[in-house]
Order: structure tokens, then C-alpha cells, then sequence
């Protein structure tokens, strides 16, 4: 296990910076990534309930944190998509609903998980990844009210949904001091709304200073060889990234 202060890390927080900072961040042997066997749900029709053909194979999808790029590999595709083309949604208990932009239209397909923290984790990475994306690339915002701000909106309430599930799927609500985790967040999203940034920064500022030294990653030999962020680790860079994105709003 490495901790947070190495190179994964550095390496991770330098994705959320502008593009020219973030490259190196990219060009890594090691990609830090997260990889999922999942199985592709076929729709249901009154055929299908009497047919004999075996159940689908089951297909890979890796999730390249550096590169910015989800990967799904199967009997009859190999294919790789930027994640600004990337829509997720849970579908069901542990079920995720992906939409892929590509040329000539958008790709929709469903894939079961062997359990609902491997959704959660899927999403909440594939969310991370899209709000980089986004920093690595916007300047100072445009807007008065950082509340008008959608995109900061948005990944503020997936932090807080990614953080509420794992209270319970990981077990951090018998776990003090992550049990509070979830009241922080609410306190920064209610600083938001009272477009008192600050504030805002102040409580994120103060979950990165208490949890930094428990962030880990693990080396995981399944190709591709990754390193794999603990749950606490992914939960740690989604705040690092509303920081650096509230920030833009502190003269």
C-alpha cells in the first residue's frame, strides 16, 4: 500500500489542474484506474423468458483515471471513450446505465455488478473523472453567484450521494470519525447556497486535513496492472476537486 502523500497522490490532485500541469499526471507507467467485470443486460421480451441461450459473457470495463477514458472490452468489442462523452446513472440495486456519445449518435447499454458498492464506486469515479475533465480546462467562472455555477452544483450533491452510500455500504457510519463525513459536506453545500465560498472551503479543507493521512491505493495486478484508490482515497480527490473549483471564485 502506498499512502497519500506519494507519487498516486500528487499524481491524482495534478489531474485537477490546468491541462499543461496535468499531463505529466497522464504520461504515468502505472495508470491509477479501477477495473470492473460486468455483465450487459439484453431487454426482456416474452422470447426471451422461454429461451435456452446461455446467459451473456461477461465483459471488462476500465475506468483509466489518468488518460481521462473509459475502456469496455468484451467477446465482440474492444472500445474506448473520452469521458466528457461518458452519461452514468444507477439503474436498480447495482445496475449502471451507460450512455456513449459517439459518431453518428449516442450508445445506451446496461451492466450488472456483483454488488452495489462496485455501482457506486463506477459512478462516483466516472464522476471525478468528468469534474478534472472539466477544471483542467475552465478558467476563473464566468458567473457572480457560485451557485449558479451547475457543474459545481452538480458534482457538490454526487459527492454528498457517493459519501451517504458508503456510510452504510462501507460501513463508515459505525466508524467515528467518518460518520461525520456526510454533516461536513452538507455544511460546505449549505455554505454554497449561502454563496459564502470561504466557508465552503473551509469544510472541505477540513475533512482533506483530518482523513489525508488514511488515503491509500492498492497495486492491482489484473490487466491492465493499476493502482486502485480506496474508497476513502476516491471520496478524498472528489473534495480536492470542489475545493480547487470553489477557489476560482476567491480573489
Amino acid at each position: 500500500m502506498t499512502t497519500a502523500a506519494t507519487t498516486p497522490w500528487t499524481k491524482l490532485v495534478a489531474l485537477l489542474k490546468k491541462k499543461r500541469d496535468a499531463q505529466d499526471a497522464k504520461d504515468c507507467s502505472v495508470p491509477i484506474g479501477c477495473r470492473f467485470v460486468v455483465v450487459k443486460s439484453s431487454a426482456r421480451t416474452l422470447f426471451s423468458l422461454f429461451s435456452t441461450h446461455r446467459e451473456a459473457s461477461p465483459s471488462v470495463l476500465f475506468l483509466s483515471v489518468n488518460a481521462g477514458t473509459i475502456a469496455i472490452q468484451d467477446d465482440t468489442q474492444d472500445v474506448e471513450t473520452d469521458i466528457a462523452d461518458v452519461h452514468v446513472e444507477l439503474k436498480g440495486k447495482k445496475q449502471i446505465e451507460l450512455v456513449l456519445q459517439r459518431e453518428g449518435g449516442c450508445v445506451m447499454a446496461t451492466y450488472g455488478l456483483e454488488h452495489r458498492v462496485q455501482a457506486i464506486e463506477c459512478i462516483g469515479t466516472i464522476h471525478f473523472m468528468q469534474h478534472a475533465a472539466y477544471l483542467q480546462t475552465t478558467k476563473r467562472s464566468q458567473f457572480s453567484n457560485v451557485f449558479h455555477d451547475s457543474i459545481l452544483v452538480t458534482h457538490m450533491q454526487h459527492t454528498i450521494d457517493f459519501a451517504s452510500e458508503m456510510w452504510t455500504l462501507a460501513m463508515w457510519n459505525v466508524l467515528y470519525p467518518y460518520s461525520r463525513i456526510s454533516d461536513v459536506l452538507r455544511d460546505a453545500q449549505s455554505a454554497l447556497v449561502a454563496t459564502d465560498v470561504r466557508q465552503a472551503v473551509l469544510h472541505l479543507n477540513a475533512l482533506l486535513d483530518e482523513f489525508y493521512a488514511l488515503a491509500s491505493f492498492s497495486d492491482e495486478s489484473d490487466a491492465p496492472r493499476h493502482l486502485h484508490a480506496s474508497y476513502l482515497t476516491l471520496l478524498l480527490a472528489k473534495i480536492k476537486a470542489l475545493e480547487v473549483h470553489i477557489e476560482l471564485y476567491i480573489v
